[in-house]
């Protein structure tokens, strides 16, 4: 058994286990050693759990990778989301351009969308590229566009309740949005 979700994460520990007995590792050692993997730092990422909202952090930026982590919080906690928010912040325009169509179907497993601007990683923007035209293109029905994602944290936490999962997807400077996000809970917490 794994204690991580997902049939990306299924794919690994095969090739694991591949790997491990050709180097003629034995196979309880490998078992024991894929049961104790907690994973990696911002890939489905837990971050924490304030007001029974949990929070996620993903490093995903690419449509693939984006449906297979939002397909294994589905799986793995399914029956215990009540909604499923993602906060997205694209990487790159050449990317987002790259695969704009791409990413106009890779949110259907999420409650709500909210996307962030694009970070730029260094390129200059391209016209016709925004965060706002891909909020417009979007097949979703709970979407919408804000700048920055503590624009979407002040957004989102009077929505929140109990039993929320709030997942951050993004190369970018989102990295650092699900501890502004849990010190917000936590301050309409004390409120």
């Amino acid at each position: 058994s794994l204690p991580l979700p997902g049939e990306h994460m299924v794919g690994n520990a095969l090739a694991s286990i591949a790997v491990g007995l050709e180097f003629g590792i034995p196979i309880k050692v490998i078992a024991k050693a894929l049961a104790s993997f907690s994973g990696v730092r911002r890939r489905l990422e837990f971050c924490g759990n304030k007001a029974g909202i949990s929070v996620f952090n993903d490093y995903g930026h690419h449509p693939t990778e984006i449906k297979a982590t939002l397909a294994a919080l589905r799986s793995g906690w399914g029956k215990d989301i009540h909604k499923l928010h993602v906060i997205f912040q694209p990487h790159r325009y050449s990317r987002t351009r790259h695969s704009f169509v791409d990413f106009l179907n890779s949110f259907q497993l999420a409650d709500s969308v909210i996307i962030t601007d694009i970070y730029a990683a260094g390129e200059e923007p391209i016209e016709g590229i925004s965060a706002a035209q891909l909020v417009g293109a979007l097949n979703h029905q709970s979407k919408s566009y804000l700048p920055q994602p503590a624009d979407a944290i002040d957004a989102l936490v009077p929505q929140l309740k109990n039993g929320d999962f709030v997942l951050f997807l993004g190369a970018g400077s989102i990295g650092a949005a699900p501890s502004l996000l849990l010190d917000a809970l936590e301050r309409e917490l004390a409120a």
